[in-house]
């Protein structure tokens, strides 16, 4: 009996849909009726777009839908599948039981045993008459395919040297937990200058810096489910590392057993000068001294304005001593700083401090009413003469640039306000100790801008703070525009640029945002007033507490340490934290350790094998930083069991 069709047709693929199938049944009377062809699965392996799925099994299945019986069945897998090649097309056979006959169709792609995109719809086969399908569209059915809430892209090093690479990773959300085995796309706002990101896995991806330049391009982390979440960040390819160069602590002196009185600073640069951004590996090392000399931290990444520093920390003897800072591979590396260390004592100067005239007020180019005063002591106390003290003012003039302690100790200059600032300052320094500064308001006959900063001052690196710009007087018709900046943007910027003051009102807010550690100034000029500035200090606000706790059932007392980079502020510091799940595992009372670092202690409220966070925040502007606790039960002594 002949049951091959009349004819075979091997479908075409529609413009703008992503497979077509035609079948042509076969005229013959016989039955059953063979019917061959060819079902296009193409565009089956980019139905991921700019999403890369890695395909390794495509999944053909024809069911009748009189009895849901299976009529074709097949999977490719292996050399049959190459998401490189320009056609996929699976061939089918099946029997025709009755003419006009309906199959539900289901087309599936995998990837490592998941199934991503999907389609299923319904084909009619008539004898004697080509079945073309309608356009199919895949419906990504994979990981996260019910629902997520957002993308977080981050970038290992968001400043690369150029023609280097660094790692793009995305994490995806769903009810504040990571969902995995999404797939994730990365794409460059100008591949031109930055190729698209190729994917290392499913959620990472390399970005590869152009050879030369000095630019910036925004990334795109982008997910096939629907409704469609994304996330982006800016990527900059900045001029390779040449040279560095010391900027400040060499030849300083040193108490035995404590740390030197200023950091030990040094600045990475490119070729023409500008200070590194790239984050170069800095190893700072004692290469000679004492017994117990120490620098600390040994080794760090430069930070955007190029800068890495190191405590050194005097041994248990006297004597000298050098450090070497090496960045591998530039000019001048290694530097060496050398250091003396004393005992201390009688007649060693130890400390310097204010001893009168801070926080004086005048007329612009008045001498203010009373001196400048320091005092310089040594170890025990005791006032020591003789000692050169060197001034610099922000603003205005000096009786002199240095002075010498009298037999009191003191050393004491004549301050004369300038009119560029409304709040300058003067700096005291003795060499190899921390200096300390003056603050003074100049009173200005005219209109004035003033900048200052509410509660904590300063602000954390990555964070943002308030910042209050007011006028001496109400704004006249129109308003002034006060424009806003910077002094180094590399250490914090300032938003918005203009400050746009309405007619009738005096003050106005601006926030700036912390870069990378050091002082700078915000200046707010106006026409027709007196420049305001103010001087803002960055510092490193990071809450540190372990990424990991593990707490029995029903064990109370378990201790979250959590730790502030720096000494808290006047009045202290305030946590808060909270649970991701308070109903499996909750907090107790805060309390403090002897060393007055807070301590939380959470207690799972019953036996649940999982993975819960703890959030720290903090009012004193600090990152937020969290926490897994992993509440677990134990019927025998032993470990805790591991995270699953």
């Amino acid at each position: 009996m002949n049951t091959e069709p009349d004819a075979i047709l091997i479908c075409p693929t529609a413009a703008g849909s992503w497979a077509d199938t035609v079948v042509v049944a076969s005229t013959n009377t016989q039955t059953p009726i063979q019917l061959r062809g060819f079902i296009d699965a193409t565009a089956l392996l980019r139905a991921g777009g700019q999403v890369p799925i890695p395909v390794t099994e495509v999944f053909v299945e024809l069911r009748r839908t009189s009895d849901s019986s299976v009529a074709f069945s097949r999977l490719l897998t292996g050399s049959e599948i190459d998401q490189a090649a320009t056609t996929l097309q699976v061939r089918i056979r099946v029997e025709l039981h009755q003419s006009p006959e309906d199959f539900y169709l289901v087309l599936q792609a995998r990837g490592g045993g998941v199934t991503y995109y999907e389609v299923r719809s319904t084909v009619t086969a008539t004898s004697g008459v080509p079945t073309t399908t309608q356009p199919f569209t895949p419906q990504y059915v994979g990981p996260g395919a019910s629902g997520v809430d957002s993308v977080v892209l981050a970038i290992s090093n968001p400043y690369t040297a150029a023609g280097g690479t660094t790692i793009a990773t995305a994490s995806v959300y769903a009810n504040n937990a990571v969902v995995p085995g999404v797939p994730v796309g990365f794409i460059s706002s100008d591949p031109t200058r930055v190729p698209t990101p190729v994917n290392n896995g499913l959620s990472q991806a390399v970005i590869l810096a152009p050879p030369t330049g000095d630019d910036s391009v925004v990334i795109t982390a982008v997910t096939p489910v629907l409704p469609a979440v994304s996330d982006t960040a800016t990527f900059h390819y900045v001029p390779v590392a040449a040279r560095i160069i010391a900027v400040s602590g060499d030849a300083q002196s040193g108490l035995i057993g404590t740390a030197f009185g200023l950091p030990l600073i040094v600045e990475v640069q490119d070729a023409g000068g500008a200070p590194y951004r790239g984050g170069y590996p800095v190893t700072f090392g004692v290469a000679s001294g004492p017994t117990g000399t120490s620098v600390a931290p040994t080794t760090i990444n430069t930070d955007l304005t190029g800068r890495a520093q190191t405590v050194l920390t005097a041994g248990s003897a006297v004597g000298t001593l050098s450090v070497t800072a090496t960045a591998t591979g530039l000019t001048g590396s290694p530097l060496t700083f050398n250091g003396t260390v004393t005992i201390g004592g009688s007649g060693v100067p130890t400390t310097v401090a204010i001893a009168g005239g801070n926080n004086q007020s005048d007329s612009l180019s008045h001498v203010l009413p009373n001196p400048l005063v320091v005092l310089v002591s040594d170890q025990l106390g005791n006032p020591l003469s003789g000692v050169p003290v060197s001034w610099t003012a922000s603003d205005g003039s000096l009786s002199a640039p240095t002075s010498n302690t009298n037999a009191s100790g003191q050393a004491s200059v004549n301050w004369t306000l300038g009119s560029a600032q409304a709040n300058p300052t003067v700096t005291a320094t003795v060499s190899g100790l921390t200096p300390v500064v003056f603050h003074a308001t100049t009173l200005f006959p005219g209109p004035q801008v003033l900048i200052s900063q509410a509660g904590v001052p300063g602000v954390g690196i990555g964070l943002t703070a308030t910042i209050d710009v007011a006028l001496t007087g109400p704004a006249g018709a129109g308003g002034v525009a006060v424009a806003l900046a910077s002094s180094q943007t590399g250490i914090f910027t300032v938003t918005p640029t203009t400050l746009n003051i309405p007619q009738g009102a005096t003050a106005g807010t601006a926030t700036i945002t912390g870069v990378s550690s050091g002082i700078a100034t915000l200046t707010g000029t106006a026409t027709g007033y007196i420049t305001g500035s103010l001087s803002v200090d960055v510092q490193n606000r990071n809450i540190s507490i372990p990424t990991t706790l593990n707490v029995p059932y029903g064990q109370s007392g378990v201790s979250l340490p959590i730790q502030i980079p720096a000494p808290a502020p006047a009045g202290g510091v305030t946590f808060t934290v909270t649970s991701s799940a308070p109903s499996k595992v909750w907090r107790s009372a805060t309390s403090s350790s002897s060393d007055g670092r807070p301590v939380d202690r959470p207690k799972p409220r019953r036996s649940y094998r999982t993975t819960r966070w703890f959030e720290a925040r903090t009012v004193w502007g600090c990152q937020t930083s969290r926490s897994s606790v992993q509440p677990w039960t134990s019927t025998t002594a032993g470990p805790a069991p591991s995270s699953r």
